[in-house]
């Protein structure tokens, strides 16, 4: 999925090799696809950051002193949040129209194929564009899709990576947005949205409430019915003066058409030109969406996850303390079961014991066995 010619929609370029203002960024990059514009994976360094090698950290560029904003990005399967984060990452390197390179910071082929079953959350950071189109580095959360056929406990696995992210030592200890991807065209949150928006928007403080944003793909121009569905949903956000949804819309280009733009037929060469018209004004729209969203970015308050993580530790507390009342409150029971088949077996065995005769009875012994969590 491409939005708004940023990615697959813009390989109608006159022949030649890659931009040379690219270079220092080509030479730190691997390409993925030929033609034009050629496709660079940006090379990353890799950490993980938890035992399951699940909660990761992948780093584009040298880091340094600048201001850093960051971004957590939540949404379904197929709903084109790889691809967005890559349109974000080609706009803050300055990536044009007309130049004939593209970069990719998640491989769209392989997270494609992986994306309904995994549960890993990536950090995606972005060094060294400070400046070309906005002033700071860039740090994009890149949480798993889920869909409702997952299951719970694949969304659970989701929701406790995001929360092992904030715990870590050298994980994410700020935020500045939270951004809910959305199908334009969708009229009702599934199941498995409302439960994974509610489970890490639980996380947060109720003043996280004004970082929330929704980023609507498939957008067609018209006011996208997403907007319901989140209002209906009840997910909060940030909202403007008339109390609606503050949001921002993208487009996608179809890939067919970039499948068979390799064709020199001369009678397309009217409809050829017609679709670079309209390619271009795509990219126009994106970049002017890209620079709206980008802009609002820049005034959003920066929300500490101090907050967030004594949270999850007075909560971690707290479930102890359940879970140990409640150990204590099943062995008082367990106990007073045994006590009563105690008595019942003595009021049984009333006349063997008068008699002095041995006699056995039977009472149920609590043990404890061991279960897989998640």
């Amino acid at each position: 999925m491409d939005f708004m010619g940023f990615c697959d929609g813009l390989d109608l370029y006159t022949d030649g090799e890659p931009t040379s203002k690219f270079q220092p960024l080509i030479n730190q990059s691997t390409q993925i696809q030929d033609g034009l514009p050629k496709k660079l994976l940006l090379n990353t360094s890799k950490e993980t950051l938890d035992d399951s090698g699940e909660v990761r950290r992948w780093t584009f560029g040298e880091k340094n002193q600048s201001q850093t904003r960051t971004i957590m990005m939540l949404g379904e399967t197929g709903t084109g949040k790889s691809t967005l984060i890559n349109v974000m990452v080609n706009y803050i390197l300055g990536v044009e129209y007309q130049d004939d390179i593209r970069f990719e910071i998640i491989k769209e082929e392989e997270r494609s194929q992986t994306e309904s079953q995994t549960t890993a959350v990536t950090v995606y950071e972005v060094y060294g564009s400070e400046g070309v189109r906005v002033p700071f580095s860039l740090r994009l959360i890149d949480t798993p899709g889920y869909t409702d056929t997952a299951g719970v406990k694949h969304d659970e696995k989701i929701a406790k990576n995001i929360r092992k992210l904030f715990e870590a030592e050298c994980g994410v200890d700020q935020i500045d947005a939270v951004c809910l991807v959305v199908k334009a065209s969708q009229n009702r949150l599934t199941d498995a949205q409302v439960y994974i928006f509610d489970a890490i928007l639980s996380l947060f403080g109720k003043d996280i409430e004004n970082n929330i944003m929704a980023l609507i793909t498939f957008s067609d121009g018209g006011r996208p019915g997403a907007l319901e569905a989140i209002d209906k949903a009840g997910v909060p956000c940030a909202r403007n003066k008339k109390k609606q949804p503050i949001f921002f819309k993208f487009n996608n280009v179809s890939e067919k058409i970039n499948d068979d733009r390799g064709d020199d037929d001369d009678d397309d060469d009217d409809l050829e030109g017609d679709y670079n018209d309209f390619l271009k004004q795509n990219w126009k729209m994106g970049v002017a969406t890209m620079q709206k969203f980008f802009e609002r970015l820049a005034t959003m308050e920066t929300r500490s996850l101090q907050m967030t993580q004594d949270v999850l530790m007075g909560r971690d507390q707290l479930e102890m303390s359940i879970q140990y009342l409640q150990d204590q409150i099943m062995a008082t029971e367990n106990l007073q079961k045994m006590i009563r088949q105690t008595q019942d077996a003595v009021e049984k065995h009333k006349e063997d014991i008068d008699a002095n005769k041995d006699f056995d009875y039977v009472v149920d012994e609590p043990c404890k066995i061991k279960v897989d969590t998640i």
